[in-house]
C-alpha cells in the first residue's frame, strides 16, 4: 500500500520542488528501497502509478526521469535494478506526452534491458582462447556457468577474481567442477589481454571476442565492467549483471550450498 500510494501527498504540479533536489532525491531513494522489498509485480504497478502522477508537469517528469536513470540504471548505483527500470522505460516509450526525439534514448535502453533477463536463456557467445581455439558458451556442460565479462586493466575485476578464489563457498563449487568460469574480454586491445592472461586460474575458460560481435550486435548491456551472469546448466540466467562476490555467495547459500 505504501509503495502504491507513496506519491499521493506530493504535489507533482508544484515546480518549486525542483529547487529542492536534495529533498526529492532522498524521497526517491527511499521509494526505490521500498520497491525492492515488495513483489516485483506490485513494484511495477507502483512505478506506473507514480509516473502517471509525475506527468502532471513536464519539468517535474523530466526531473524524476533523471532520478529513475540515476538510481535504477547507472552502473555505480547500489540500487541499480533493470526489472524496476524496465516499467519506467516502457511508460516513456508508450507515452503520447513525450515526443519521438526524447524517446530515442529510453527506447535504446529498453532494448538492452530486455536482453538476458533473469529467467531467460542467455545470449550465446563464442570466444577465442590464447591457443586460437574457439569455445562456445552453450557448449559448457557444468551445472552452473559464471559468465564473467572483464578487462585486464580493471582493478575491480582483479578484486573479483581474487574474491572468487578466496571464497570459502565459491571455491569448493569451482574445485568440484559444479561451476565453470567463462571469462570474456570484449575489447580490442589484445596486448593488454595477453599481458594479464597468466593472472587467471588455469581451470577457468579465458578468452576474447575476436569478431567483436558483442559490441556490433549488442548481445549484452556492457555499460560497466566487471559484469557477472550466473547461468544454469541450460544457460538460463539466474543472476544478471552482478559486480561483487557476496551476491553470488548469497545465491548459493539460498540454494543450500
Amino acid at each position: 500500500y505504501l509503495a502504491a500510494h507513496y506519491g499521493d501527498r506530493f504535489d507533482f504540479g508544484d515546480t518549486a520542488y525542483l529547487s529542492m533536489p536534495d529533498l526529492t532525491e532522498q524521497a526517491f531513494a527511499n521509494y526505490v528501497g521500498l520497491l525492492e522489498q515488495i513483489p516485483l509485480e506490485k513494484g511495477v504497478a507502483a512505478v506506473h502509478r507514480m509516473l502517471r502522477q509525475a506527468s502532471a508537469d513536464s519539468a517535474m517528469f523530466a526531473h524524476f526521469s533523471e532520478l529513475y536513470e540515476k538510481y535504477l540504471y547507472d552502473p555505480n548505483s547500489p540500487l541499480r535494478n533493470d526489472e524496476l527500470y524496465i516499467p519506467y522505460l516502457e511508460y516513456v516509450v508508450s507515452s503520447d506526452k513525450i515526443d519521438e526525439l526524447n524517446k530515442l534514448r529510453p527506447r535504446a535502453q529498453l532494448d538492452m534491458a530486455l536482453k538476458n533477463r533473469v529467467g531467460a536463456r542467455a545470449g550465446d557467445i563464442t570466444i577465442t582462447l590464447a591457443t586460437g581455439r574457439k569455445v562456445r558458451l552453450y557448449n559448457v556442460t557444468s551445472e552452473y556457468t559464471l559468465l564473467y565479462f572483464n578487462n585486464p586493466d580493471c582493478s575491480s575485476c582483479a578484486d573479483i577474481t581474487r574474491g572468487l578464489q578466496a571464497s570459502n563457498l565459491i571455491g569448493p563449487i569451482l574445485e568440484t567442477n559444479k561451476m565453470t568460469v567463462f571469462m570474456v574480454y570484449p575489447d580490442e586491445d589484445l596486448e593488454a589481454w595477453q599481458a594479464h592472461r597468466n593472472d587467471i586460474p588455469a581451470g577457468w575458460i579465458n578468452g576474447y571476442d575476436a569478431t567483436q560481435t558483442l559490441r556490433t550486435e549488442n548481445l549484452y548491456d556492457l555499460k560497466a565492467i566487471p559484469s557477472l551472469y550466473l547461468l544454469s546448466s541450460d544457460k538460463t540466467v539466474l543472476l544478471k549483471d552482478v559486480a561483487d562476490v557476496p551476491t553470488l555467495e548469497n545465491y548459493f547459500m539460498s540454494e543450500g550450498f
